[in-house]
């Protein structure tokens, strides 16, 4: 009988730990990068992209791989912006971009206005959105792209910067 009661708590106890950190949206996220990369599930973009937004993103990867990296992406789910959703892995993982590949660069630069200069508010006419980011968000408009850096390291940063140029919204770069 104590068997079968520590197995129920084990139970429970794992239970309450995948609810908890289910609702983490980072969690979420590399749930999901995993379960594509790994399991090799099927894309999950939603959201069509035209020739124009390809070309774009294409033009990104390649841009990527000129300057030595190596390309991983996959689709993602759709956030709370009208766009695709793509994570872009550079040097198997060392660095992670979310892309938001919009139709065309009006659209991109639209949806970036909504965004308040810290990055954690998202306000445009018919939503309003807090989002609390895992790591201090890079938010960068490239073309019709809009490209999310979300972390720490100055590298990032950096590598950011140098590619997309300053940042729209996000944390203040900080030097390592």
């Amino acid at each position: 009988m104590k068997t079968m009661k520590k197995i129920i708590i084990c139970v429970v106890v794992l239970t309450v730990f995948a609810l908890t950190f289910s609702s983490c949206s980072y969690f979420e996220d590399m749930s999901a990068l995993i379960a594509q990369t790994i399991k090799g599930q099927d894309k999950t973009d939603d959201i069509p992209v035209n020739e124009a937004g390809e070309a774009a993103f294409s033009a990104l990867v390649a841009e990527f791989e000129q300057k030595g990296y190596t390309v991983n992406w996959e689709a993602l789910e759709p956030m709370f912006l009208s766009a695709a959703r793509r994570v872009i892995l550079l040097n198997e993982g060392e660095v992670a971009l979310n892309v938001f590949v919009y139709d065309n660069a009006e659209k991109a630069a639209e949806e970036a206005s909504y965004f308040t200069e810290d990055g954690i508010n998202f306000v445009s006419e018919d939503t309003s959105i807090e989002i609390s980011w895992t790591y201090p968000p890079h938010l960068y408009l490239h073309d019709q792209l809009i490209i999310l850096y979300a972390g720490d390291s100055a590298d990032g940063v950096a590598l950011c910067t140098e590619m997309f140029g300053e940042q729209f919204a996000g944390a203040a770069a900080e030097a390592e």
